[in-house]
């Protein structure tokens, strides 16, 4: 049996929503090149200045790992998520959370 991953090597920006839709673009083209494991880089939704870190992070239910999830879910592959700038509610920091 042959079982094909696929990496994603992409420059992201402080533009998560550009981010989001070369990562979609660059997942659904390795799916159908028949890659059933897709792998993003790490911050691959959002890198910008540190200053701005706070209002880019995202809750395990937010909009970034909300869409991955649907795109994994519609494509049937697996998707390890790089990696996002997580915030917990109630922390006093943020987390380098990678989900798949």
């Amino acid at each position: 049996m042959t079982y094909l991953a696929a990496v994603i090597q992409m420059t992201s920006t402080s533009n998560k929503a550009a981010n989001l839709e070369k990562a979609e673009r660059m997942i659904r083209l390795a799916a159908a090149r028949g890659a059933r494991l897709v792998g993003l880089p790490e911050t691959f939704n959002w890198r910008g200045k540190r200053t701005e870190e706070a209002t880019a992070a995202e809750s395990l239910d937010g909009d970034t790992l909300t869409t991955m999830a649907h795109l994994a879910r519609e494509l049937e592959i697996h998707l390890l998520a790089g990696s996002i700038t997580e915030h917990v509610p109630g922390a006093n920091r943020r987390y380098n959370t990678s989900v798949l």
